[in-house]
């Protein structure tokens, strides 16, 4: 929670007011063309033209159409599901109707009105002792129609401030509660056993308790537990009763305002979690920069809840898309990457990134309507003539691999003439050649993937300054921080 000390201030001023085959193809060096019948390379010596999207036409033959894979597939034969033993009927404490509970809501409320309308601080009426009186109450017998009834006399609705049903499977409701008046309390959730009440806190006292929202869910894993999901600015929990207390199965913390649904969505009677992030509650800060929403979806593998894809919003940046690219192909869906490869070689649409970009967008970003409305609110940065060539290098390079896993060895030749042609020794995507090259001369030697990768990782190893045009700590919060293993995923 990266802005706790933030959010506690803000809150308090609030209140107080596989391989493939090995293709028959001599290994070559970093600078020839793998075959004479290629298209060769340019040995002019006059001045060569920056390169763009407009000078790199797409080269033939036209990809071959690959398998679309699904996204989210099942991970684990649910005939192996272990259904827990269900729990024994719960014991509570006999209730006495003669005792008589009073949480003092009229008078917080009375207490309340006073400070306000006085300029006082409405937080001196808080009874942050309410979640232990109803304890109290509870295992004296007090019962507990009489407690909800002075909640809902009090404004407070069920399913939202409070609850009262069967959470853990016991045939017995298990009563849950949520002080609105107090912005530090958090849900307490009263449980039953052999004739008393024990008490399980959440979130209680933590700054975030303001914002803490819970549902409770039918079983989602079909181990016949049901699960409760907790929701509270950007965080997502799902709890599950392990017999003594409601355990945290899943913890999903990121920033961006939450929604959740739950369905199936692979066909295999289990239900999936899927997560949408919007824009961040307190706004977009400078680390945070650029950011785009993008979707989550999480499967239970038998064990617990791991995600299994995350979907961005449409690439606004030539970074963004060789991104999503790595990322659709480690989700196995190779089309979408290469569609996303293509892009960043040809897309007129996609910017271009830098430091200096960075200040200058997140500078307008954050400047006030009126300076928005100026032709030049800030000094415009220089275009990075560097980011083009090196982003569409890699692509091809990503291309080049990909065929080759694939066994598309033409098209693979294709894209690493084309790879050797556009971006020759000087321009600043000949590395990306390089480590290409790499990886081409060892798998035409072993016809092994995993060798293959181990060069143009090992390429990546000695050369780490290629990784920061593809992701570093300057694109953002959201972006990776590209290590030499993601360079080649196919071992």
């Amino acid at each position: 929670m990266r802005r706790l000390r933030f959010i506690f201030t803000l809150l308090c001023l609030l209140l107080a007011a596989c391989a493939a085959p090995p293709a028959d193809i001599p290994a070559t060096t970093r600078t020839e063309v793998p075959s004479a019948s290629l298209t060769p390379k340019n040995t002019s010596t006059s001045p060569r033209p920056t390169l763009t999207p407009e000078t790199l036409t797409p080269a033939t033959p036209t990809i071959t159409p690959l398998p679309t894979i699904p996204t989210v597939t099942p991970t684990f034969d649910v005939r192996t599901i272990v259904t827990a033993t269900p729990a024994p009927k719960a014991e509570c404490p006999v209730e006495n109707p003669n005792i008589h509970p009073d949480l003092l809501l009229d008078e917080m409320t009375a207490c309340e009105n006073a400070e306000i309308n006085s300029n006082g601080n409405p937080l001196a009426c808080t009874n942050r002792e309410m979640g232990n009186q109803i304890f109290n109450y509870l295992n004296k017998g007090a019962p507990i129609s009489s407690i909800i009834s002075q909640l809902k006399a009090d404004g407070q609705k069920e399913n939202i401030t409070f609850f009262y049903k069967d959470l853990n499977d016991d045939l017995i409701p298990d009563f849950v509660f949520k002080d609105p008046h107090n912005p530090y309390g958090g849900f307490y959730f009263y449980t039953c056993n052999n004739s008393t009440y024990k008490v399980q806190t959440l979130w209680d006292g933590d700054p975030y308790a303001a914002w803490i929202e819970i549902a409770p869910m039918k079983d989602l894993n079909r181990n016949g537990i049901s699960e409760i999901v907790v929701t509270a600015i950007d965080v997502l929990l799902v709890l599950e009763w392990n017999g003594d207390i409601f355990e945290e199965i899943l913890r999903i913390d990121g920033d961006g305002s939450s929604k959740f649904t739950i369905k199936n969505i692979d066909k295999d009677d289990m239900q999936e979690i899927i997560l949408y992030r919007g824009d961040p509650y307190w706004g977009i800060m400078s680390a945070e920069f650029p950011w785009r929403n993008y979707v989550s979806t999480y499967k239970w593998d038998g064990i617990s809840y791991a995600r299994v894809s995350q979907i961005f919003d449409a690439p606004v940046y030539r970074f963004q898309a060789i991104q999503d690219g790595d990322r659709y192909l480690l989700q196995g869906d190779y089309q979408k990457a290469m569609e996303l490869y293509q892009d960043t070689i040809f897309s007129n649409k996609l910017d271009w990134w830098s430091p200096e970009k960075r200040n200058y967008e997140f500078a307008i970003y954050n400047a006030p309507i009126d300076e928005k409305s100026k032709s030049t609110p800030f000094p415009t940065p220089e275009t990075d003539l560097t980011e083009y060539p090196r982003l569409a290098a890699y692509a091809y390079y990503r291309m080049v691999i990909l065929h080759t896993f694939l066994g598309e060895t033409d098209a693979a030749q294709v894209k690493y003439a084309t790879l050797q042609e556009k971006f020759p020794v000087g321009s600043p995507g000949h590395p990306y050649v390089e480590m290409a090259t790499d990886f081409w001369n060892a798998y035409q030697s072993s016809g092994r993937m995993y060798d293959a990768c181990a060069a143009a990782i090992a390429y990546a190893d000695a050369h780490p300054e290629i990784l920061v045009p593809l992701g570093s700590d300057y694109h953002g919060w959201q972006s990776h921080i590209y290590t030499p293993a993601d360079v080649c995923p196919f071992r």
